[in-house]
């Protein structure tokens, strides 16, 4: 089946971004022009209103006039022209805000060529660099490996050997050790179950069952020579006959006289093995072609265009780096500087005349200035008023006090009720309470711990019964008889094989 082409996303998206670029730039032209005739409209209306209602003459433009102008013009017409010298303050300024020629990339055609010169330039001779670090005095105090080595082997301790004790070349590896005394061997003893002691204790009289002995019955010598009285004797079995199956083959095979249909449905005839006359020339050997060889046929695959592609790149990129290290290699002097140097023009600008200003903080100060002055006027004028001194006016007694007798009732004395009496009546009231609950508690307790050791009891009681062995009875049944199977034979059937043929 034919697949239809698909447009790679990338290429697609590209189609697409064309397309939308392209719509916008015909939606903005005819914006644009569509704006240029509603202008040409406006102007055409306003000019026939200004023909037909105002007087005033068109604005017409003018030149601006700039300070800097004028400025430049004067600074131009009292200094010379500006020196190639650069001052460090414009190379910083540009430094930090233009790029460098040398950042600039320049088209791959374009090649360095060196400035012609007569100069023959000498070998740069490398001097070594004099650090002021070198002066300083700083002894090192770091010591070697060698020097800490030796350091080492002179604070080790010497080695002195102690004296050899003869003792331990006579002795038999235990010097020195606690000999442990060796443990009796184990002695069997015989086990002291409690069963044998209750049975020791209570012995029962269990009449002893007569042991069941095992005799075999005598071989009838009959069944070995002939039939066995009891067993039917067996029918003669008819022999299995062979069927051919019924293969698709043989509905192909013409050549023969009777068809596979009419050998699978004799079933009871006999089948007749004839072999074919052996041929008396030589067999059929069948000649084949020689096989072809195999011709490998050149593959073309990707990889090798984008690895030649790769390789390609590669060495445009090593090409490329390869100039740039000529070209860094080779010596720029800096042009000398022989004019004067540069003065830019300073122009008169007029003095700063400073303003004094008007914060909401001098304000609030003044106020509260004029807010404590107040207050401490007023404390030293009330301090004045309290200090000066005015005696009260004398007023004569004509009549003394006298104490009048009290109107309140006698107190009556009575009996102190204390709320700890209240409280310790109720403690004992509580107290009575909680005997009885702890009483009743122990009686239940005691009840259930009674039924659980009579609960215990008959458990046990139940476990030895249960634990009593009671042999059981031997099983007397009829002796075994061999027994013909009532399964019917097995008849054997023709398999069903079925050719599938390939479809049409």
């Amino acid at each position: 089946m034919a697949s239809s082409p698909v447009t790679p996303t990338s290429a697609y998206n590209r189609i697409r971004a064309r397309f939308i670029e392209d719509t916008e730039v015909q939606m903005l032209s005819s914006s644009q022009h569509q704006a240029q005739q509603k202008r040409r409209k406006v102007d055409d209306s306003n000019l026939c209103m200004s023909n037909s209602y105002t007087t005033k003459s068109l604005t017409e433009p003018e030149e601006f006039h700039f300070y800097t102008d004028s400025r430049s013009r004067s600074d131009s017409t009292a200094h010379p022209p500006r020196s190639p010298f650069v001052s460090m303050s414009e190379r910083v300024r540009d430094f930090q805000s233009k790029t460098p020629k040398r950042f600039r990339t320049k088209p791959r055609n374009t090649r360095y060529v060196a400035p012609e010169t007569n100069e023959q330039h000498e070998l740069t001779v490398p001097k070594p660099v004099s650090f002021h670090t070198e002066a300083r005095s700083r002894p090192n105090t770091t010591l070697t490996t060698e020097e800490r080595e030796l350091l080492e082997m002179q604070q080790m301790p010497k080695f002195v050997a102690q004296p050899v004790n003869y003792k331990v070349l006579h002795s038999s590896g235990d010097l020195g050790l606690s000999r442990m005394p060796k443990p009796p061997l184990t002695e069997q003893a015989e086990f002291h179950l409690q069963t044998d002691e209750r049975a020791r204790r209570h012995p029962r009289h269990v009449e002893a069952e007569a042991m069941f002995q095992f005799h075999a019955r005598e071989l009838d010598q009959s069944i070995l020579h002939g039939p066995v009285r009891g067993v039917p004797p067996l029918p003669d079995k008819t022999l299995t006959i062979p069927e051919s199956p019924a293969l698709a083959t043989k509905s192909r095979a013409k050549f023969h006289g009777t068809s596979s249909t009419s050998s699978i449905d004799s079933a009871n005839e006999t089948f007749v093995f004839k072999a074919q006359p052996a041929p008396l020339s030589k067999p059929f050997v069948p000649s084949l072609p020689p096989p072809a060889l195999t011709i490998p046929a050149p593959f073309h695959l990707a990889t090798e265009d984008r690895g030649f592609h790769a390789q390609l790149k590669q060495e445009e990129r090593i090409l490329v780096e390869e100039e740039n290290m000529i070209r860094s290699r080779v010596f720029r002097a800096q042009p000398m500087l022989v004019s004067a140097p540069y003065e830019p023009g300073i122009s008169p600008a007029p003095p700063t005349i400073p303003e004094p200003f008007e914060l909401h903080s001098d304000a609030r100060g003044r106020f509260h200035e004029e807010f404590m002055r107040q207050k401490i006027e007023t404390e030293q004028a009330e301090a004045h008023r309290m200090a000066e001194f005015k005696a009260k006016p004398f007023v004569p007694v004509t009549e003394f006090f006298e104490p009048g007798k009290s109107t309140k009732p006698l107190t009556v004395l009575s009996d102190v009720v204390l709320n700890s009496d209240a409280r310790s009546a109720r403690r004992a009231e509580f107290d009575q309470q909680r005997l009885e609950k702890e009483k009743q508690v122990e009686v239940i307790r005691q009840q259930r711990e009674a039924a659980g050791k009579t609960e215990e009891q008959i458990a046990i009681k139940e476990m030895r019964r249960k634990m009593v062995h009671k042999a059981l009875p031997v099983m007397q049944s009829k002796p075994f008889q061999v027994s013909m199977s009532q399964a019917k034979l097995t008849q054997p059937k023709t398999p069903r094989i079925v050719k599938l043929l390939p479809d049409p």
